[in-house]
């Protein structure tokens, strides 16, 4: 079976091209003007430091050749160059991962690279002042330009940003430049024991502890030593901007939309003068190119300082608010500085206007989050990273999050065992309104929150982790400067399930959040009592596993869970991805599934079985899908039901994984949604009719700062065959931020158990708001009769316009027929390959349809001339049908 993968065929072309003639390549490098950078992305080359006799200064002389380069992926990993070289097999495919050597095993001299870049300079101008930039080394490097060392002292740390100016190493007479970096990995690397963590000493290095493995992925070999992040050359005059500061405010409780008060944005910055001559000049700070606050400033040779402008007031601001409440506008904030008419440098921002003030709930005991006033109930999910190698293409960024955004997710965590997050991951938050909880590089498991016997040191000793305290709190400082403007950045987390050792707890408290980003809490761990109330003998967080649908409904101990979460099985097209196809089973048939759990695999118990017995993959798949919507859809209903009366907020584990698993999450690594996302979608919605299971109240869940008049319901019980039994028809008003129960339902009177229920909400205008399609039995949970429904009838209509990259299909679904038709699942294809298509964007999907009824949806997806698109529809008594596509729309 040949599994291709979009990354592994992006590799194989780039080997091609870079060992084109068995020669290395260079790149053309127009160096930029002032204010602006250029990316060092290209014609990389890597080797084993071990092959290389030669030192730094030896390998960047131009004269120096080396016969085993390998073309390598920067930003990337060793690991991630070894895959491209196609030097072992494919670690998201069946238990390949187990082939790669273990740097705990082979030692860390076996992950030791060199990686190297060759580039031509154009452009050059005498009197300007060219930096070498790194955002991310992992996790020692020695770097070297055209046979000089430029780092005085060896870089070490995984999030520590690194710039050195380079202008007097460059060559700018059309000689190439050669570049060479020495990445060492972290050390020591941990063993990849089986324990969350391996065996816990990852944690002794300021880095990304899952690289040693935990229970939901294993462990990634290199430890991802590597230039993980971006590489740039940038350009200032003699007096460079430095770690801009925006804090904006709002005062008052807003509303979106309409006219508002005026709003407040103060900006700070550092000016360091990098000549040996006093310089004077203008700070200049631009807002949406119309408004400014200007100041004259004089900087002595070499001198740093701090100056803060006058408050710019803004009139009617456009406000940015979290998904679900508002709009999330963004503003350009351009920061100059000029000295004699010539511009020195510059730098453009974007920022949204917001004020985000929180404080722990009297009544709920947990913390409680504003956003311009409005109270906001959180509704979030984990995020790890989007690869486990940390590849991440910036359009990655924007599709993942775009995901969270179709959720109707307002919150993502970036949880303390992986990295701290890139300024792209960022910009896609603050465009789709997507609040960070953004956690430190600590966690329970590493760092002693427990006896563990599985651990390498002592549970004391671990708890002073890192080795290296001031190495963790410069590298917190620095990340913090980094991210700090970013309007959906919301708070500061210390590590999961436990704190940063107490001295740098303490700084961090007191000095470097109050100092640097003096605007944002910072509570030190996701057990904290600032952030949620946790008594003794009660778990923090959890639980993790498969749960009965009415057990979300009644209230739990945890009023702001950081972790929650459940099953998640992606669908049959990416299973087959994953697995060699001997195990293409149901994985109850054969205890001989290695790959499963290998993939980590999570037990549904014996919800499938109750839509019957189950004869192969494609049927215990359909039923993982029906059990996957139910259980996120009773999920964060049951949550959402008791907002701010028992909860706060809740962040489900996990809404996304870095590789190919099989559990714990609402979409796969192929970016393919499966049934969690759209129970997912449809119980966070805004404004929400739904069924609690606790008590069979029927109830509007109100999300928004709008209080909503004269809605209308519809109550409507069906046998299991399609006929009405019963209807209840209403209006309703609804508080903001409420939840209005309507009735309680009364048992109906259906000849058989099975029976559907169907709850409508349209708004004053007729316009429907939220539809909810509930199967429940009267006795028990045998929900086999599902399997026995009558045949139902879809005509399906589809239009598809093209523009601007994008290509969109609007869906036309009509169920002509007499019988409900049940949990249809649409898939968009490619005819001429028959794969699917990634990521689409379906506005819902598992569609069920009462007689008579019709459904207006849409896909989008990015245009390509090359494929032919194909919509298929597959339901439990609708049958395979293929939809046809009407010609394309050009626009």
């Amino acid at each position: 079976m040949k599994i291709l993968f979009a990354f592994f065929i992006l590799m194989q072309c780039f080997v091609s091209s870079a060992l084109l003639y068995g020669q290395e390549s260079y790149s053309d490098i127009r160096l930029p003007s002032n204010g602006q950078k250029a990316l060092l992305n290209r014609n990389w080359y890597a080797i084993k430091a071990s092959k290389v006799s030669a030192d730094g200064i030896a390998l960047t002389s131009i004269d120096m050749h080396l016969d085993d380069l390998i073309p390598a992926e920067v930003p990337g990993t060793v690991l991630k160059t070894l895959l491209l070289n196609r030097i072992y097999p494919n670690p998201y495919f069946s238990s390949n991962n187990d082939s790669i050597p273990d740097i705990n095993v082979t030692g860390t001299d076996f992950y030791t690279y060199w990686f190297i870049s060759s580039f031509r300079t154009s452009n050059f101008k005498k009197g300007k002042n060219y930096w070498l930039n790194f955002r991310g080394i992992n996790y020692k490097a020695e770097i070297y330009l055209n046979g000089k060392k430029i780092n005085k002292e060896t870089h070490v740390g995984m999030f520590l940003r690194e710039s050195y100016n380079i202008t007097q190493y460059l060559n700018t007479d059309g000689t190439l430049n050669k570049l060479a970096v020495l990445v060492l990995p972290p050390d020591p690397p941990g063993n990849d024991n089986g324990g969350q963590g391996g065996d816990g000493a990852i944690g002794s290095n300021v880095t990304n502890q899952f690289s040693a493995g935990w229970d939901w992925i294993p462990a990634v070999h290199d430890r991802n030593t590597g230039i993980w992040d971006e590489v740039s050359i940038t350009c200032t005059g003699n007096v460079r901007i430095k770690d801009p500061l925006v804090l904006t405010d709002v005062p008052g409780v807003r509303v979106p939309g309409g006219k508002q008060a005026d709003a407040y944005i103060r900006i700070s910055t550092g000016l360091i003068n990098e000549s040996n001559q006093a310089i004077k000049g203008t700070l200049n700070c631009l807002l949406n190119n119309s408004q400014q606050v200007s100041k004259t400033v004089t900087l002595g040779p070499h001198e740093l300082r701090r100056f803060t402008m006058n408050s710019l007031r803004v009139h009617n601001p456009r406000l940015w608010w979290p998904n679900g409440i508002g709009s999330q506008d963004l503003n350009d904030i351009e920061i100059r500085f000029t000295s004699q008419g010539v511009l020195s440098d510059s730098m453009l921002l974007k920022t949204g206007i917001r004020s985000i003030k929180s404080s722990v709930d009297t009544n709920t005991k947990s913390r409680l989050f504003y956003v311009n006033g409005q109270k906001i109930f959180i509704r979030g999910g984990n995020w790890i990273a989007t690869d486990w190698m940390l590849t991440t293409p910036e359009l990655r960024y924007e599709q993942e999050i775009r995901m969270h955004k179709e959720m109707n997710l307002n919150l993502i965590r970036v949880w303390g065992g992986s990295i701290t997050e890139r300024p792209e991951f960022y910009d896609a938050c603050d465009q789709n309104g997507i609040l960070v909880m953004q956690d430190l590089w600590v966690t329970g498991d590493c760092n002693g929150a427990w006896n563990d016997p599985m651990k390498k040191d002592s549970r004391d000793q671990r708890r002073k982790y890192p080795d290296d305290h001031n190495l963790f709190i410069s590298s917190a400082i620095d990340q913090v400067l980094m991210l700090r403007n970013h309007p959906s950045l919301c708070f500061w987390c210390g590590g999961n399930e436990f704190h940063p050792p107490a001295d740098i707890d303490t700084v961090l408290q007191h000095f470097v959040f109050p100092t640097y980003d003096p605007s944002r809490v910072y509570v030190n761990s996701s057990f904290s009592r600032d952030l949620t109330l946790k008594l003794p003998m009660m778990a923090g967080d959890g639980p993790y596993g498969i749960q009965e649908p009415e057990w979300f409904y009644f209230p739990q101990a945890n009023p702001f869970n950081p972790e929650m979460g459940s099953v998640g099985l992606p669908e049959i097209e990416s299973l087959k991805e994953i697995l060699p196809e001997k195990e293409w089973i149901p994985p109850f048939i054969s205890e001989q599934i290695p790959n499963w759990r290998y993939h980590r695999f999570a037990s549904y118990g014996d919800h499938t079985e109750r839509y019957g017995p189950v004869k192969s993959l494609e049927e215990y798949c359909s039923e993982a899908q029906l059990a996957n919507y139910l259980q996120y859809k009773s999920f964060l209903e049951g949550e959402t039901s008791r907002m701010f009366e028992t909860y706060t907020g809740v962040v489900i584990w996990r809404t996304q994984n870095p590789w190919t698993a099989l559990g714990g999450q609402m979409y796969d690594w192929f970016l393919a949604q499966n049934a969690c996302f759209y129970g997912l979608k449809s119980a966070c919605e805004p404004v929400h009719i739904q069924l609690n299971l606790d008590d069979s109240t029927i109830a509007v869940t109100n999300t928004t700062p709008e209080k909503l008049r004269r809605y209308s319901y519809s109550i409507k019980s069906f046998e299991a065959d399609g006929k009405l039994i019963s209807q209840e028809e209403g209006v309703v008003d609804i508080d903001k931020q409420s939840v209005k129960e309507i009735c309680r339902l009364p048992v109906p009177l259906a000849i058989g158990n099975l029976f559907f229920l169907s709850l409508e909400l349209k708004d004053p205008a007729g316009k429907p708001v939220s539809h909810n399609l509930l199967w429940l039995n009267k006795k028990g949970k045998d929900y086999s009769e599902l399997r026995k429904l009558p045949n139902s009838v879809i005509v399906g209509q589809a239009k598809i316009e093209t523009g601007q990259g994008k290509s969109r299909i609007q869906l036309t679904l009509t169920n002509n027929g007499g019988h409900i038709s049940f949990f249809n699942r649409l898939l968009l294809k490619d005819l001429k390959t028959g794969k699917r298509i990634l990521p689409a964007f379906y506005s819902d999907n598992y569609v069920s349809l009462l007689p008579g009824a019709t459904r207006f949806l849409t896909i989008e997806f990015a245009s390509d001339e090359n494929l032919e698109p194909v919509l298929e529809l597959n339901g439990w008594n609708t049958g395979f049908q293929r939809i046809a596509i009407s010609s394309a729309i050009n626009k």
